[in-house]
């Protein structure tokens, strides 16, 4: 084969494999700080928790009858090779879950989980 030939197949196929693969993050929900989450106290009231956290992704109420305020965060990967002509499906590969107990307005307990914590903490 002649070099021309060779630099000329090198150049149709070289950009293929750069581009080929591409990987593709995206942040779900609300972040979850684990520095800010270890902030959070009992007997805390609604507004130091939306200052500390942000409003919650959603709220429920218990069994009990008592608010809760839910915190969710993900981080999903997924990748695409070839143009778009394979692509693998996303993969969560972090994720954080706050559960936040009130009582009248002020933080009776809360919860928190996460990959580097599968026991969660509980307050």
């Amino acid at each position: 084969m002649n070099r021309a030939l060779q630099i000329g197949m090198l150049l149709i196929t070289l950009p293929i494999f750069l581009t080929g693969c591409y990987t593709h993050k995206v942040q779900r929900g609300v972040e979850l700080d684990p520095a800010k989450v270890a902030r959070l106290s009992e007997g805390m009231i609604k507004r130091e928790v939306i200052t500390l956290l942000g409003l919650p992704l959603r709220e429920a109420v218990t069994q009990d009858g008592e608010e809760a305020w839910i915190y969710e965060s993900s981080e999903e990967q997924d990748r695409t090779r070839f143009f778009g002509l394979w692509s693998e499906q996303a993969k969560i590969i972090q994720k954080r879950t706050l559960s936040v107990i009130f009582e009248g307005g002020i933080v009776k307990t809360f919860k928190f989980s996460s990959p580097t914590d599968a026991q969660g903490v509980y307050r």
